[in-house]
């Protein structure tokens, strides 16, 4: 037996991607912060979704490296200047 209302539907995966979109750096933490607690709360869960969250989750704090890399950048442009 099996409770599927556990899992997280591949349509509200599929919305959750679209609204990904926006890496601001506030907006990427949000996301992380969301992905960490989707993979928390699934008890049971299909192997393939807790693929794509581990994905989205790598790709959202590859994300965030890139914008922390670009802001200290951007600090030492402003410096310079």
């Amino acid at each position: 037996w099996r409770d599927w209302s556990s899992d997280v539907c591949s349509s509200d995966l599929k919305q959750f991607k679209q609204r990904m979109d926006n890496s601001s750096k506030e907006q990427t933490l949000s996301k992380i912060l969301f992905l960490e607690d989707q993979l928390v709360a699934l008890d049971q869960y299909l192997p393939e979704t807790y693929d794509y969250l581990m994905r989205e989750l790598d790709i959202q704090k590859r994300i965030l490296a890139e914008l922390e890399v670009q802001e200290t950048f951007a600090a030492i442009d402003q410096v310079r200047k």
